[in-house]
């Protein structure tokens, strides 16, 4: 079977803070098929950097 990779890096949207008093909690959530990963939470960054790959099964007709 074949083996999907998914490799998320930053951040390149400029987001205003939505928190209170600091930055942004940021984490990118993956949807495929029925799994589901998450990025480690970059706590008070608004310019995130992940560097994070990800390996799914690949699946017929899924989509992320």
């Amino acid at each position: 079977m074949k083996n999907l990779y998914i490799c998320i890096n930053k951040l390149t949207k400029n987001l205003k803070d939505v928190d209170w008093f600091t930055k942004n909690d940021l984490f990118v959530i993956i949807r495929y098929g029925k799994l589901e990963r998450r990025t480690n939470v970059k706590w008070n960054n608004n310019e995130p950097e992940w560097n994070e790959t990800f390996i799914f099964e690949e699946q017929d007709n899924e989509h992320i």
